[in-house]
């Protein structure tokens, strides 16, 4: 006997929302770079702790197998000792499952928003919400809540400063003057143009320094220029770059060391 969906049945009372949720799954996974989900976090314990009251509570009778020996006593034993053994693997399972999670990341403030401005105010994201349960995801008027049951399956790859704020105060901006239904915009796209500036930027502070060094005459004001500029430098690189200190200042040495060159050859033209 073949089964309609529910949609062709025009007297059953719930509607087909299975379009609703395909694209509440696609702005969870795509949108908000991130892949943001409900944890379950106190479900999944919940599972845990069931898991380990039955391991305890079939090594209890496994106890009480060998203290009572009966014709099948090894027989008993034996097949108590496989239930043991089943059971605490899929406790350690679960165990498992349960640290994954806790170790998986919150979702910026940022995609939260977003995540709740699509499930809250969006058509598609009301006919969805209007079946579902609102404990997993709170409400747009509440930009903190539920959040720390919400994990990060995706984590975005940025972790500077300056990407930060080109995600973060930057798009919160864009989104108050023009918003994104009414301007489409893709956040990878604006880390692109944040990472090209901070090359930019870098850029400037080598030609910069170079130009006021070339017109500088007295060498004590060359040295004092090379510590100012290498100061600035340093400050930029620490807010634009994301590599560990090691790398940052082998950069920075370099930065330094191209100055004492270009000085050096300017002394050798000189004379």
């Amino acid at each position: 006997m073949g089964l309609a969906p529910l949609s062709s049945q025009g007297s059953h009372p719930f509607p087909d929302f299975s379009a609703a949720r395909r694209e509440a799954a696609f702005f969870m996974v795509n949108t908000p770079p991130e892949a943001i989900f409900p944890s379950r976090m106190e479900a999944v314990l919940e599972i845990v702790l069931r898991k380990s009251d039955e391991h305890l509570h079939a090594e209890r009778e496994l106890r009480r197998l060998e203290r009572q020996p009966t014709d099948r006593h090894e027989m008993d034993v034996r097949q108590k000792q496989m239930e043991v053994e089943s059971r605490l693997a899929v406790y350690l399972d679960w165990l498992h499952r349960a640290k994954r999670i806790m170790e998986m990341p919150q979702p910026l403030s940022l995609d939260h928003r977003e995540l709740q401005n699509n499930i809250f105010k969006s058509v598609e994201g009301q006919q969805y919400m209007r079946w579902q349960s609102q404990d997993g995801w709170g409400s747009p008027d509440d930009r903190t809540g539920h959040r720390q049951d919400l994990v990060t399956i995706q984590g975005r790859s940025r972790e500077s400063i300056w990407a930060n704020l080109a995600v973060g105060p930057f798009l919160r901006w864009f989104n108050r003057l023009l918003g994104r239904r009414d301007v489409p915009y893709d956040e990878n796209a604006v880390l692109l143009v944040s990472e090209r500036v901070a090359v930019v930027l870098g850029g400037i502070c080598l030609t910069g320094s170079i130009t006021v060094l070339y017109n500088l005459d007295s060498m004590w004001f060359r040295l004092w220029c090379i510590n100012v500029f290498t100061v600035i430098f340093a400050a930029v690189l620490c807010i634009i770059s994301s590599e560990p200190a090691s790398k940052t200042f082998v950069g920075l040495c370099g930065f330094a060391a191209v100055q004492v060159v270009f000085i050096s050859g300017i002394e050798d033209t000189s004379s």
